[in-house]
């Protein structure tokens, strides 16, 4: 719920958030039982043992919403106290049990946490990327090499390149460079006979299946802090509208000129 509601920035009605909570990562707790099993093969005398698979440090609710805020870099819109907490509700969890012998945690809360992320892309807002370009054949690599970086990491994400009255090989150059690398995102291609920056533009704009109807640094700082982090492109502006806009200009002179590369 926290990870949802981080998403998709709605408000969250929870407890007061003071029960304590002890969480292990599946492939820890698979480990256990696989090492517990193991053992009653190998030793056939030992029966009824009973175990516990513990992280050995549980901490309150509220402690794992602000962790999850650090590692989404989203701020959760939780209301502590707007549900009661249930009549039988566990403050401390059960700790009576043995360790399983030779087993402990290998997983951290935060890794465990970052893998979730990582395994279901769409806990991150989808972002749509649209680049038009014309004749830039002999400049296009390293933008979009730094872009790629960026989109592998981010993951959850689609980009749209459009050649716009290309007359010389960048085309070629741009799926060459793609069919070299490993692509995990939504990659698509048009072509389109000069039709200007903001057609072109507005094509991926209305293609896009993104999340964001506009661009909102405070909803998706985690796609800023990625690109900044890959790229030497810094995000330019962005309108608050019905439509989905925003641009980034990208600061690094690929063909010696004054002129910065813009992308949208």
């Amino acid at each position: 719920m926290l990870l949802k509601a981080g998403k998709e920035h709605k408000p969250l009605a929870m407890s007061p958030g003071e029960q304590l909570i002890d969480i292990v990562h599946i492939d820890d707790v698979v480990e256990a039982y696989m090492l517990a099993a193991q053992q009653l093969l190998n030793d056939g005398a030992v029966k009824n043992e009973v175990y516990s698979v513990s992280s050995q440090q549980p901490i309150p609710l509220k402690e794992l919403a602000s962790i999850i805020e650090k590692i989404m870099d989203i701020p959760l819109q939780v209301n502590w106290g707007g549900r009661p907490y249930h009549p039988r509700e566990i403050m401390i969890p059960w700790n009576k049990g043995v360790t399983v012998p030779k087993w402990k945690p290998k997983i951290t809360l935060v890794e465990g946490i970052k893998r979730l992320i990582c395994l279901n892309g769409n806990l991150y807002l989808k972002i749509s990327i649209t680049l038009p370009v014309l004749n830039k054949e002999a400049t296009i690599v390293p933008l979009i090499a730094e872009l790629h970086r960026a989109v592998s990491e981010y993951k959850n994400a689609e980009l749209r390149i459009i050649f716009d009255g290309c007359y010389d090989q960048i085309e070629y150059v741009v799926k060459q460079f793609f069919q070299t690398v490993q692509v995990d995102y939504s990659i698509a291609y048009e072509t389109t006979p000069n039709i200007f920056e903001i057609k072109t533009n507005n094509i991926g704009l209305k293609k896009s299946s993104s999340d964001l109807a506009h661009y909102d640094t405070g909803m998706s700082r985690m796609f800023q802090e990625v690109m900044e982090r890959n790229t030497n492109i810094f995000y330019a502006r962005w309108t608050p509208s019905t439509n989905k806009d925003f641009a980034w200009i990208h600061l690094t002179r690929v063909d010696g000129s004054q002129v910065r590369r813009k992308w949208s």
